[in-house]
């Protein structure tokens, strides 16, 4: 089986439980091959900036903020160690910030 990034995509869907729900907007993966055949995984997660700062509040302690930021890139690590990955680098992106926003809007796999 070749690992691209549709082949992560379906398992993070199946597998991966938000740690705050609708945190998430959406997630993209860029796969890249060395020479020598290893396998780079970057994961880019667009993250609802009024779920996130909702997620500090005292209700959701102490799991909320960055360490739900925390938790969300362990499970993800977690998951994709199913597959035979050498390196995950996880990028992120507030959709409350412009410059963000662009960064997110150039992406292209």
């Amino acid at each position: 089986m070749e690992i691209n990034s549709e082949v992560i995509h379906k398992l993070v869907d199946a597998l991966f439980v938000e740690p705050f729900e609708g945190m998430i907007r959406e997630m993209k993966f860029d796969v890249r091959k060395s020479a020598t055949g290893r396998i780079f995984v970057d994961i880019h997660t667009l993250i609802n900036d009024e779920v996130y700062r909702k997620s500090m509040s005292k209700d959701a302690a102490p799991e909320g903020g960055f360490l739900a930021i925390m938790k969300m890139n362990e499970r993800l690590e977690s998951i994709l160690k199913y597959l035979p990955i050498s390196e995950v680098d996880h990028f992120r992106y507030l959709d409350s910030s412009e410059e963000d926003m662009q960064k997110w809007n150039q992406l292209e796999f």
